[in-house]
């Protein structure tokens, strides 16, 4: 089975469950925030969500499609724009991102749809890809065909090589350049760079940001809900990343 098949088939068989154990209790409340929980990801995942903020005028860069990831503050802020835009009697009511967060079973169905965001991603490299190969095929002359197959794997095999030396650079250990020309030998206390080089790292990872109810945006360390106040400014994360060797 195709890895997008199953990964939807795990939600919706999840889904079904919990839908069933609701109806049996009799829970049409429940029920109906599951309709809505369903219909939240779906619309953040489509892009529909994306355009029903434009056209009520809110920002919402992190809703833009391709979508990069899926959680519990996104849901609450797409049900909250539907009960704007619906007004006074609106249906859509919940689920909270808390609600979300205290029940095991919400939280597993939002992951399970938010692994449909990497199978998408992976798609979409496997079709640039026969996209590029179409392209090669469409070229009649022979000669010219190989020169660009040879251009393409010599481009795939260099950046590689960077992507490795990129990161056997971070890995290095920091060294300090005053310690090594001082005329007096004074062995200057060095900062391990390694550390702040990690931190960098977490805070470019919106899975770890996403715990603190934080998110970067535009190299802007913010909070995802309430006020959007900003917890690091661009230019203090971009002095880190000088500092940690990065800049």
């Amino acid at each position: 089975m195709a890895e997008a098949s199953k990964t939807q088939l795990d939600a919706e068989r999840l889904f079904k469950k919990l839908h069933d154990d609701a109806s049996r209790g009799g829970g049409e409340r429940q029920i109906g925030t599951l309709k809505r929980l369903e219909a939240a990801c779906t619309a953040l995942i489509s892009g529909e969500a994306y355009r029903v903020a434009q056209t009520m005028g809110t920002d919402e860069p992190s809703w833009m499609p391709p979508l990069r990831k899926l959680n519990s503050r996104m849901i609450e802020a797409y049900i909250r724009l539907r009960q704007r835009s619906e007004g006074l009697g609106s249906t859509w009511t919940g689920p909270t991102a808390v609600t979300i967060r205290k029940n095991p079973e919400f939280q597993r169905y939002v992951k399970l749809r938010e692994a449909e965001l990497a199978v998408g991603r992976v798609k979409t490299r496997s079709d640039r890809a026969a996209l590029v190969e179409r392209a090669l095929n469409s070229i009649r002359d022979e000669n010219s065909r190989s020169f660009l197959r040879l251009r393409l794997e010599e481009w795939r095999m260099a950046a590689e090589e960077l992507s490795i030396l990129k990161q056997a650079i971070q890995n290095l250990p920091a060294i300090s350049s005053t310690a090594l020309f001082s005329d007096d030998q004074r062995q200057e206390e060095i900062v391990d760079r390694s550390l702040l080089r990690n931190l960098c790292a977490r805070l470019d990872d919106d899975r770890v940001l996403d715990l603190f109810d934080l998110e970067n945006r535009n190299g802007r360390i913010i909070q995802q809900a309430g006020a959007g106040m900003d917890l690091i400014y661009p230019e203090e994360l971009a002095a880190l990343r000088q500092v940690s060797g990065l800049g």
